[in-house]
Parts: C-alpha cells; structure tokens; sequence
C-alpha cells in the first residue's frame, strides 16, 4: 500500500501503527549503511571540545525565556492579512534568534574562531551538505513511521493528536504570500534553529554527556519545542541532524537536511493535504 493509499483509506490508529513500526524497523536497518557512507564521507571525526560552559548555557537559556515574552507581546499586535502567517513565523522565531544571538556573543568570547567552533566552516561543507541528504533520503521511512506510531502512542495514554497549525496556515496561503512564508519556513526558521541547537547546544550536551547522550539530549529538547502532537518524528529527525552534525561539523549539512525536510513536507502537504487530519480522528503522515 502506497503513503497516499494509506491516508486515503484512513486507518485505525493501531493498523497506521502497525505500518509505522515497519518503517521504523527500515530505519533502523539503515544504520549500518549509513555509519559506512559517513565513514567514507568524513574518515575520521574531529572532537571538538566547546570553551563555552555552564553559565554560557544559563545565558542563553534566559535570552530564549526573554525572546519568549517577547513574542508573546509582539505576537498580539499581528491582525490577519495576506502576510500575517510570515509576520507570525518570524514572531515565532524570536525565542530562537534571541538566543542563538547571545550563543555567538558566547562563541566569540570563548573560540579563537567562534564561526568555526559553531560549525560554520565552509571547506568540506559541499561534500559533507551531500551526505546529510543522502543520510535523510535513507531515513526518511523511520520519519514517516515515527508519525504513524506517534498518534497511536497518544491515543493509548488518553491523549489527541492535532495537527501542527504552523502547517494548516499554509493551505490558506497564495502567490506572494505563500512565497514568502515558503521561504522563511525552509530557509531562514532552520537556520536558525540549527545555529542554536546543532551549532550551540549539542556540542555543550556532547561535552557534558559523550557522543550519544549529547545527539539524543539535543533531539529531546529539539522536539519538545515543537509540541507533544509531533514530539517523536521531530525526534527522529532531531537524531538524524545531530548525527550528522556529530560527524561532520558542518552547520550547513544539517541545514541543508532541515531545509529539504521542512521544503518536502510543506511540498506534500500542499499537493496532498488529505495527508494531514486537522481534528485528529485518524493518523496522518504529516505531524
């Protein structure tokens, strides 16, 4: 059964279950493969032992807090309009860039090279931007199995599964409206996001915890920013960026895998927005 099939037919949350395991299982299957194409890619990994500590985190952790109330003030100035879901994405954005801001003040005072310590290197990125596409084209069936099993999961513990409406706006949106919104979504938001946590966070949580707890530690926080009703295939995804970031040290690969994430996904919910069931009743592919 083809995904579209199976969003047509609207299954019960057990069977769509039943299907997301398989492909989490596909997943899983990859990692051999992948480890080997990483290994070719990136021969061997450079530790990279961040100067920023403890009170550089608490820094941060207050400038997001502060981008928070900030978009939460500004946030109730926006009125509806061909532009408001952009004005609203940007808005949303501030506890990110605010902190991501006070995370390059870090840098600079901490790195000899503070562009370089927070990954921004661009020798190697080309190669290392064609393995982290490469990894997500790989793992992309444990994503959409994850946002099978997911809904399930919920169910079971008595909670609802609704969509993300930062998606449902987007089927409101055209022309120029949707162009920009397009663009901040797939370019500008996942810079951001992985400045701060691929770039910033994840080198502290390696640090402080070695290579796998500081990957799945930055993957948690990563997802539970982005709401329960989406928490474990933005996991999965959060996993798959900081691997890659882990092994290649390059901002720009799991960018890249973030923007062709969030442009795929804007991509199918567009064309297909059957993929997507706003009131919960049945799973979707699309988180």
């Amino acid at each position: 059964m083809s995904f579209l099939a199976l969003a047509e037919s609207a299954p019960s949350p057990a069977a769509a279950a039943a299907v997301g395991v398989a492909l989490l299982s596909t997943g899983a299957a990859m990692l051999p493969l992948s480890a080997w194409i990483g290994s070719r890619v990136v021969p061997e990994r450079r530790v990279f032992f961040a100067r920023w500590g403890g009170r550089h985190f608490v820094a941060v952790f207050v400038a997001a807090v502060v981008g928070v109330v900030m978009s939460g003030i500004v946030g109730g100035f926006v009125e509806d309009g061909a532009y408001a879901h952009s004005w609203r994405l940007l808005i949303g954005s501030m506890p990110v860039l605010f902190a991501g801001a006070t995370a390059w003040q870090c840098a600079k005072r901490t790195e000899p090279d503070p562009a370089a310590s927070l990954g921004l290197t661009l020798p190697g990125s080309l190669a290392a931007v064609a393995y982290a596409l490469g990894v997500y084209v790989l793992f992309l069936p444990a994503y959409f199995g994850a946002s099978l099993v997911w809904p399930w999961m919920m169910e079971a513990v008595g909670d609802t599964h609704e969509a993300q409406w930062v998606l449902l706006r987007f089927a409101e949106l055209e022309g120029g409206p949707l162009a920009l919104a397009l663009v901040l979504a797939i370019v500008v938001v996942p810079f951001l996001e992985e400045f701060l946590f691929r770039g910033f966070l994840q080198p502290f949580l390696v640090q402080n915890f070695h290579d796998r707890g500081g990957v799945v530690l930055t993957a948690f926080v990563f997802a539970i920013l982005h709401g329960t009703s989406a928490f474990l295939p933005i996991f999965v995804l959060g996993l798959m960026l900081g691997a890659v970031a882990l092994r290649t040290r390059r901002l720009y690969a799991s960018w890249a895998m973030h923007a062709a994430h969030n442009g795929l996904m804007l991509a199918l919910f567009l064309n297909y927005p059957e993929l997507v069931v706003p009131d919960g009743a049945a799973p979707g592919l699309l988180p």
